[in-house]
């Protein structure tokens, strides 16, 4: 491994994580969205009160799925963050063992 490459891998991993952290999280209560253009806004502020309605009649039925989905975001978050750390110091042993070869020859 180059000197200087270790450092911009985890920079890297550390900026996946991050927006994985941020996308992982799944609710039900998202910005109601409008279609472009003036008839967009006028329907989508048309179907505004259905969809709150629609939105509070379905949560019983969604939330436990969210819940769900969201501990195996965690997880998938945890187990990925576990196997960088291990492949960083598998890394780390491959690059001194390397280093110890080259001073033996």
């Amino acid at each position: 491994m180059e000197p200087g490459r270790e450092g911009e891998g985890g920079g890297l991993a550390r900026g996946l994580s991050a927006q994985a952290e941020q996308f992982s999280h799944v609710t039900l209560d998202r910005p109601l969205l409008y279609k472009p253009g003036i008839w967009g806004r006028i329907r989508g502020t048309l179907l505004t009160p259905a969809k709150l309605v629609l939105r509070k009649l379905m949560r019983w039925y969604v939330e436990p799925a969210f819940a769900q989905q969201r501990d195996f975001n965690a997880s998938a978050l945890i187990a990925l963050e576990q196997l960088g750390e291990r492949v960083d110091a598998l890394a780390a042993e491959v690059s001194s063992r390397e280093r110890s070869a080259r001073e033996t020859l």
